[in-house]
């Protein structure tokens, strides 16, 4: 019922404006610019997501659950605006958070299908090899920089993937490599860790091309060395 979301959002608003800058307005400003772009109008949905940031920001949130919310749907949003690149950055900036949340996205059935169409969207536009590699990126980024790239401040430009070095893996992808050397297909990564398919894919892609592989064989044998490495300090 968007009438009546729209009309208990504005109360929501009208409630929070007066305390101040703190986590309630922010929250209504977020389900405002939801509203907004589940209505088709991508520009408002944006400003108010934005807002909603900048407001964490400004007052030093600890907050992850909101700032994850933010992103998964400025994700969307991008998506929509045709800023496919973008988009697919704050995808995968969205999922190092709800990973260290302990939260999957699959768990929210009311926004697993616009995650999934955001994804068709930007990979129909990039290409897969495309796509993979900018949530590879957004996954790379600090907290901060998560904060300045989503409110179009770049402290220092999005890092590209690092070929030259062979252990630069992000925590999720020393993980999946884990799995690997346990023999587990990319289904079975993907259920182990709730993830789709494709996820599981494009981690394994960019873990070949980290570590300057050309077979799961030679990262299974690579992480049990890692492991060993690890019960030998």
């Amino acid at each position: 019922d968007h009438e009546l979301a729209t009309a208990c959002q504005q109360e929501m608003l009208a409630r929070s404006e007066p305390r101040g800058a703190d986590r309630h307005q922010s929250l209504a400003l977020w389900v405002g610019g939801l509203i907004a772009c589940i209505r088709g109008d991508p520009h408002q949905a944006y400003s108010q997501e934005l807002e909603a940031l900048r407001l964490k920001r400004a007052w030093g949130s600890d907050d992850l659950y909101g700032i994850v919310l933010c992103l998964e749907v400025l994700a969307w949003i991008s998506a929509d605006l045709r800023r496919h690149r973008r988009a697919a950055t704050l995808l995968g900036a969205a999922d190092t958070l709800w990973a260290e949340l302990g939260i999957p996205i699959t768990t929210y059935g009311h926004f697993l299908g616009h995650h999934a169409a955001c994804e068709r969207h930007i990979c129909d536009a990039l290409g897969y090899a495309a796509f993979t590699e900018y949530v590879t990126r957004g996954r790379d980024l600090t907290l901060e920089d998560v904060l300045a790239y989503a409110l179009e401040e770049p402290r220092q430009p999005v890092p590209a993937p690092r070929e030259d070095a062979p252990t630069s893996l992000t925590r999720r992808q020393r993980q999946v490599a884990g799995l690997i050397a346990q023999g587990l297909s990319n289904k079975e990564i993907a259920a182990r860790l709730v993830i789709s398919q494709r996820t599981a894919e494009g981690h394994v892609e960019q873990i070949l091309i980290k570590l300057g592989f050309t077979s799961r064989t030679q990262v299974a044998g690579w992480a049990a060395r890692q492991g060993s490495a690890a019960s030998n300090a």
